[in-house]
């Protein structure tokens, strides 16, 4: 069975296609399970992109206070705690 998940690029704080119709297949190697056969393939454009969104969101983050940043940093650990199984299924 086919897990359902996100399987567009996340660039710039959103899930975007790729540039290209290329998709690629994602296996589960515990148990050869297809976990998904359209993960979005990313291009050099794709990815140039990415990372100009990265530079340009780094001044502002570097311009936070570091107790907002942390704050951020322990959300973000809270939800990886509540979806653990989650993520868990699809890191194995």
């Amino acid at each position: 069975m086919v897990s359902q998940f996100e399987t567009r690029l996340f660039i710039n704080g959103k899930f975007v296609d790729a540039s290209t119709p290329a998709r690629f297949s994602c296996w589960n190697p515990s148990n050869d399970a297809l976990l998904t056969d359209q993960l979005h393939e990313a291009t050099k454009e794709d990815v140039d992109a990415a990372v100009a969104a990265a530079r340009a969101a780094f001044p502002g983050w570097a311009a936070t206070r570091t107790s907002r940043r942390r704050d951020i940093l322990l959300k973000f650990a809270d939800l990886i705690e509540a979806h653990a199984e989650e993520i868990a299924t699809l890191e194995v």
